[in-house]
This record gives structure tokens, C-alpha cells and sequence, in this order.
């Protein structure tokens, strides 16, 4: 019952929903997930905010041959991988506290993993 407690505690900051902010994306998706549980957590629910942004991406683009095609990951691509690559692209692209972290997330995404040219 404490351990319960205890990563009830620690999960109470972590947003249910997501982020709002650029910044608060590349703080969890930074977070060094060796270091502590906390940051453990933060990793990981970083890692699934992004899996949900690019499945659900992909879902939409694959509703038919008129929809655009925003990204195009590589079929073996991980999810760990995707999180380094929006780490890395929201640490050289500052966005400013005024950027809402779904544009900066697909901004990351579409530099990462471009379409070709039809």
C-alpha cells in the first residue's frame, strides 16, 4: 500500500492529457530516465504522448489517397527513436514559453521524418 502511494505521489504532476507548452514536451522528453523514478516516469509518459501524437497522425493519413501527408517515418522506426529525434529537434529549434507543445511536436515531426515529393 505505500508503494502505491508513493507512485501516486509521484505521478500527480504528470499531466493526464498531455502538455501545453514546447517547453514542458522537452523537459519530459529530456528527463533522464537512469536518474530516479520520477524522471523514469516522465520519460515514459513523454514516450507515450508521442506514440499517441504519431499513431494518431498516421491513422488520419492513411484514411485515404486525398489526405496529406504530414510525416513518414520509417516502418522500423521506435519510439525511443522518435523521442530523441523531437528532443534533439525542440533543443535546436527554440520555440519560446508561447508555442503550444502539439505545433512544436509536429513541427519536430514533420523535419524528422519528411514525405517525399509526390
Amino acid at each position: 500500500m505505500r508503494t502505491l502511494a508513493l507512485i501516486l505521489a509521484l505521478s500527480l504532476p504528470l499531466s493526464v492529457f498531455g502538455y501545453d507548452r514546447a517547453e514542458e514536451v522537452y523537459s519530459s522528453c529530456s528527463a533522464n530516465p537512469s536518474a530516479g523514478i520520477r524522471e523514469a516516469m516522465e520519460s515514459l509518459h513523454c514516450s507515450g504522448y508521442l506514440t499517441g501524437i504519431v499513431d494518431g497522425i498516421l491513422m488520419m493519413q492513411s484514411a485515404g489517397p486525398e489526405q496529406k501527408q504530414f510525416i513518414c517515418p520509417p516502418s522500423e522506426v521506435s519510439g525511443e527513436q522518435t523521442l530523441q529525434a523531437v528532443t534533439r529537434w525542440l533543443q535546436q529549434n527554440p520555440t519560446g514559453a508561447d508555442i503550444s507543445a502539439r505545433v512544436a511536436v509536429l513541427k519536430a515531426l514533420v523535419a524528422t521524418y519528411p514525405c517525399p515529393q509526390r
